[in-house]
Parts: C-alpha cells; sequence; structure tokens
C-alpha cells in the first residue's frame, strides 16, 4: 500500500492535521482486514477478515451511548491474539522525533503513525470500498 499525505492548515498558517490517501501498488481495490462494521441502534462491532477464509472473526461488539459520550463494550468469543494494526516504532524514531520542535512534533508523529499503520500487517486503511 501507498500513503499519501498533505498537511491541513488553517488560514493563519496553523497546521491541525493530516489528510491520507491510500492507493494498492496494483491500481486494485481491498476490503481491510480490520474493520468497523455500524448498524441500527448504536450496534457497531470490529470484524477481521482471515486469509485463507471465508469466515471473519467478530473481535467484538459495542453499543454507543445515547450521548455519544462513549460505549458500552461486549467482548467477543475470540480466542486469537488481536493482530497489531501498525508497525513497530524503534528507539530512533522516538529520539529522532523527540528532538524536534515543539511546534512540528505533532505533524511528525502523525506521519509517523499513519505511516506505521499503512504498513502494519494488519493495517485498517484502504482505498475505497
Amino acid at each position: 500500500m501507498n500513503l499519501h499525505w498533505k498537511d491541513l492548515e488553517t488560514d493563519g498558517g496553523q497546521w491541525f492535521g493530516l489528510a491520507l490517501q491510500c492507493t494498492m501498488d496494483d491500481g486494485r481495490h481491498r476490503k481491510p482486514p480490520l474493520h468497523l462494521e455500524s448498524g441500527d441502534n448504536g450496534r457497531i462491532r470490529l470484524v477481521q477478515e482471515c486469509a485463507g477464509s471465508d469466515e471473519s472473526v467478530v473481535r467484538f461488539w459495542a453499543t454507543l451511548l445515547s450521548d455519544y459520550e462513549g460505549v458500552y463494550w461486549l467482548r467477543g468469543a475470540d480466542e486469537a491474539p488481536a493482530p497489531v494494526p501498525a508497525s513497530t516504532l524503534d528507539s530512533a524514531i522516538v529520539e529522532r522525533h523527540a528532538a524536534l520542535p515543539q511546534a512540528q512534533r505533532l505533524p511528525g508523529w502523525s506521519r509517523v503513525f499513519a505511516q506505521a499503520l499503512a504498513d502494519g500487517p494488519a493495517s485498517f486503511l484502504y482505498p475505497g470500498r
């Protein structure tokens, strides 16, 4: 997966986020292996597609609170360990970003985490549906 990012800034030049665009090397679209599904009455579930199987694993179910301030969380019937959606960050990356000036830390870390998600074995970033 290729990840392209663009800094988002206010009219005054203040950084406030990243716009991400994901593309596949082969130009095709794919459903992410880890994705969130929503339904009636504020129900949500985190689902993982398993390679080589037509069956999905439900990692958890939840119901949104009526004021949208949280969720009632229910565990899934899952015995397998959940995949980590991001690649690892080593100490060299941490040290390099810790030394950045204060105004550059949040934009820098945002790019690092976005790239770690794109490079991860169970990334939920994907191009389209």
